[in-house]
């Protein structure tokens, strides 16, 4: 399901604390407002394209991380990453996202 403003927002303020740090290729992003931004403009550029899990997720004590790709729902996806959370007081308060080279 495509999150809307709204309910990206509503999710934001419910998984990641106050202070949460985006670390991603365009630059470092602090707080819920940063995070939503991002995560908007992002959308934006591909707004038909889907994230789907390449793995089951992994968790180890405070970390946990993710391999996904990202395409048009039922295609092959047109890049990959690895995302990486560190979690305190049961919220995200840093994601670290690792792009795959995607072969040409």
């Amino acid at each position: 399901m495509k999150a809307t403003p709204p309910r990206r927002r509503a999710a934001i303020d419910d998984l990641y604390t106050d202070d949460c740090v985006l670390e991603a290729a365009p630059g470092v992003f602090i707080g819920h407002d940063a995070l939503d931004k991002f995560a908007g403009d992002l959308r934006a550029t591909h707004p038909h394209f889907v994230y789907t899990p390449h793995a089951q997720p992994q968790a180890l004590h405070n970390a946990g991380r993710l391999a996904w790709g990202s395409g048009p729902r039922g295609g092959k996806p047109d890049y990959t990453g690895l995302d990486v959370i560190i979690v305190r007081d049961d919220k995200i308060a840093a994601l670290y996202v690792f792009l795959d080279s995607m072969p040409s």
